[in-house]
């Protein structure tokens, strides 16, 4: 998946006409905004994100976006042993059987749509619970 992913915690972004933008010359919320751009996030005008809602809204889209987006199952494990392999220049992990957490995918494509942002506040998980639900 071709998305900034490092150096961006913690940071804030704020949506502003059209765009996520940052406070000027914090470059962690700089990747931060160039994130939600690259997974097409909009939002109201003046939404904040902070970088813990980003990464709540990245891991839900993967129950989101089309299958063919996801790599899961041996691909996953194939993807794993590669960067493993990668990072600690080793030849092989034949000997190892499984390196993914259970139910784990990540996305190998970014989503084709527009994720659209909102907040709300619930006075208890009840309340909440009902929304999600309805």
């Amino acid at each position: 998946m071709d998305a900034p992913y490092e150096k961006y915690k913690p940071g804030g972004i704020f949506f502003k006409n059209g765009y996520w933008d940052w406070k000027k010359g914090d470059g962690k919320s700089e990747k931060l905004a160039e994130i939600a751009e690259a997974f097409k996030l909009t939002a109201s005008e003046g939404l904040t994100l902070n970088d813990d809602e980003v990464d709540s809204i990245i891991c839900a889209s993967t129950g989101i976006v089309e299958e063919n987006r996801l790599l899961k199952g041996n691909e996953l494990v194939t993807e794993i042993k590669n960067r493993l392999m990668k990072k600690l220049g080793i030849g092989n992990l034949d000997g190892i059987q499984s390196l993914e957490p259970k139910g784990y995918v990540l996305l190998k494509k970014l989503p084709s749509f527009e994720i659209r942002v909102e907040k709300k506040e619930f006075k208890n998980s009840r309340a909440m619970l009902s929304e999600v639900l309805r």
